[in-house]
C-alpha cells in the first residue's frame, strides 16, 4: 500500500450483481510504495505486471501465472487445496451449492488448476477464497446486508467469491490505484457492473497478508481510516520476525484491543510458523 495514490474504492454489490465504485484517498508526492515494507525491486516488477494486465488483453488473460505477479499475490498449492476442500465439505457443505459460480474466478488470468474429483478442475487460489468464506460464516454469521472493506485486494477474487454467496450491501476495495483498477476490470469481466458511491462505517474489515507488510505509519493510517470504524475485523497476519520484534507485535495487539475483543487462531493449514489469524468484534 502507499502514500501516493492510496485510493479507496467503495463498491456496492446487490442481488442484481451491481458493483458501485468511487475513488478518493490520500495524496503524497514521494515514493508511492513508501508505506509498503517490501523490497522495491519486487514491488516495481509487480506494479509493472499489474499495469500490463490492465492495458493488454493477453497479459490480463495470463497474469495469475506470471512469476513476478505471484511474488506478491501467490496462488497457493495443491496441498492446501485438498485441506480447504475437506473443510468446506465437512463444516459448510451448503457453500458448495455455489461451486460452479465460484469456479468462474478461474476463467480469467490462467491460474494453475487442481483436480478436485467430483467438482472438477479448480484453482487453489479460488479454494483459498472459499476457505475465507468459511471463516466469515464461522466467525461473523455471514455478510448479508453488511458493509465490508477489504485492505489489500489482490485482483478482486475474494470480493467476487463473497459477493457471489451473500447479498452484500457494500464492498469497498482499498489498495494501490492500479491494483484497484485491475480489480475493477476483473470484476467487470465477470459480469459485475461498476458505478460510483461512498460510505464511512463498516460491519467488517478484511485484510489478508497486507497489514503486516505496512510500516508503522501506514498501519496507523489504515487503523484510523478503516479498522477503527468497523464493527468487526478479520486480519490474516504474516509478521516476519525480523520486521516484527516482540514489542512491535505487542503494541499492534494493544492498539486493536483498545477497540476490539480479539481472538487469535492458527493459519489453516499452517504454512509459515509466524502466520496467524486475528478475529475481532467491537467492544
Amino acid at each position: 500500500m502507499a502514500r501516493v495514490n492510496v485510493y479507496k474504492y467503495f463498491s456496492r454489490i446487490n442481488q442484481d450483481g451491481l458493483l458501485v465504485v468511487s475513488p478518493d484517498g490520500l495524496e503524497r508526492v514521494d515514493d508511492k510504495f513508501k508505506q509498503w515494507d517490501i523490497h522495491r525491486s519486487i514491488t516495481k516488477e509487480y506494479g509493472e505486471i499489474v499495469d500490463e494486465a490492465i492495458e493488454n488483453e493477453f497479459a490480463f488473460q495470463n497474469f495469475k501465472s506470471n512469476r513476478k505477479y505471484n511474488s506478491i499475490v501467490g496462488m497457493c498449492d495443491d496441498f492446501q487445496s485438498r485441506l480447504w476442500l475437506e473443510r468446506v465439505e465437512n463444516e459448510f457443505p451448503q457453500i458448495l451449492n455455489k461451486i460452479e459460480q465460484f469456479k468462474k474466478n478461474d476463467t480469467i488470468g490462467n491460474p494453475s488448476l487442481w483436480h478436485s474429483g467430483k467438482y472438477g478442475m479448480i484453482s487453489p487460489d479460488t479454494l483459498h477464497r472459499i476457505n475465507t468464506l468459511c471463516d466469515v460464516e464461522k466467525y461473523f454469521d455471514g455478510l448479508n446486508d453488511k458493509n465490508v472493506v477489504e485492505i489489500g485486494v489482490g485482483y478482486g477474487g475474494l470480493c467476487f467469491v463473497l459477493s457471489s454467496f451473500y447479498n452484500i450491501k457494500s464492498y469497498e476495495l482499498v489498495d494501490l490505484k492500479n491494483v484497484v483498477d485491475l480489480s475493477e476490470k476483473y470484476l467487470s469481466a465477470l459480469g459485475v457492473e461498476v458505478a460510483s458511491c461512498e460510505t464511512e462505517d463498516f460491519d467488517l474489515t478484511i485484510s489478508e497478508f497486507c497489514i503486516a507488510e505496512l510500516d508503522n505509519k501506514g498501519i496507523e493510517q489504515y487503523f484510523e481510516k478503516y479498522i477503527q470504524k468497523s464493527k468487526a475485523i478479520y486480519i490474516m497476519m504474516n509478521p516476519a520476525p525480523l520486521k516484527w520484534p516482540e514489542k512491535r507485535l505487542s503494541d499492534f495487539h494493544d492498539m486493536l484491543t483498545e477497540d476490539f475483543e480479539i481472538e487469535i487462531h492458527e493459519e489453516f493449514p499452517k504454512m509459515v510458523d509466524f502466520n496467524y489469524l486475528i478475529v475481532g468484534h467491537k467492544k
